[in-house]
């Protein structure tokens, strides 16, 4: 029988509430005030708020740029900003992904044939009996 997971914070409520048997009320509070030290954390400290297991919500400093604007390809400044930042502990890392040095390495892809004139020749008739 496959697992559900909550997708919802109603969903995530109801089952932690099962797991925990604690009613979905106290769970609801303590997700809420969760939220609220992780926002007021990540805003305060330079390193950011920390869940165990999880990750670290953090702010970073992005430095002002140049950027091309794509429609008409004038240079623009971008200037520098806050962004928030999240970065999964090795713990969560390994538990979603498995331990990634025991996998081996993608196998190298082949190298492309050589084209040679013939090959070009070839083509090219091709090209003409079509029309």
């Amino acid at each position: 029988m496959p697992r559900t997971i909550p997708s919802t914070k109603l969903a995530l409520v109801r089952a932690l509430s099962a797991k925990a048997d604690v009613s979905q009320t106290r769970i609801e509070i303590v997700l809420d005030a969760l939220a609220e030290f992780a926002y007021a954390g990540a805003a305060a400290s330079p390193r950011g708020f920390s869940i165990p297991g999880i990750g670290r919500l953090s702010v970073i400093r992005r430095k002002a740029r140049r950027a091309f604007n794509p429609r008409t390809g004038r240079a623009m400044k971008v200037p520098a900003r806050d962004a928030l930042s999240f970065r999964f502990s090795e713990k969560a890392k390994s538990a979603i992904l498995g331990n990634l040095e025991k996998t081996a390495p993608a196998p190298p892809r082949p190298a492309k044939a050589a084209k040679t004139p013939s090959d070009a020749l070839a083509k090219q008739k091709q090209g003409r009996k079509k029309r």
